[in-house]
């Protein structure tokens, strides 16, 4: 295995401990938004030209706001204009399905906080792109 194939192995077996991890407890996920996990993860999925990664990613990064009670909108929001790139830029439907799903719960989970961020237009107009994609 080359090491570049050795990388993306493991990257993606990172990928789904953290979404595993913050999916299963709460108090994990707390622990990984402590220790500043969320950052390197977005990272990877903004700027990784590899598929396997962006889509491991953007469903890790939907684990982080399924699990109750939802972390502060401050340690998570971040994630928002990555998962508009995503939207923006992505050929592959899983991924684009994924992206939308976790900013659709965004939208309906942190409704007030969208709000107040000035972000829920943004939201609307990368929900309704990824409606066209899909499907026309």
């Amino acid at each position: 295995m080359c090491n570049l194939s050795k990388k993306i192995s493991f990257g993606k077996k990172a990928i789904y401990a953290l979404g595993n991890l913050a999916a299963k407890d709460p108090e994990l996920r707390n622990d990984i938004l402590k220790a500043s996990a969320l950052r390197p993860l977005l990272d990877i999925v903004e700027k990784s030209h590899n598929i396997q990664l962006v889509q491991g990613g953007t469903w890790a990064l939907s684990k982080f706001i399924r699990t109750n009670p939802l972390p502060r909108f401050e340690e998570v929001m971040e994630a928002i204009p990555i998962l508009s790139k995503i939207i923006q830029e992505t050929h592959d439907s899983d991924t684009l399905v994924e992206a939308a799903w976790t900013l659709f719960r965004f939208s309906g989970l942190y409704v007030e906080q969208v709000l107040e961020a000035n972000v829920s237009a943004g939201l609307v107009a990368q929900i309704k792109q990824a409606l066209f994609k899909l499907f026309f």
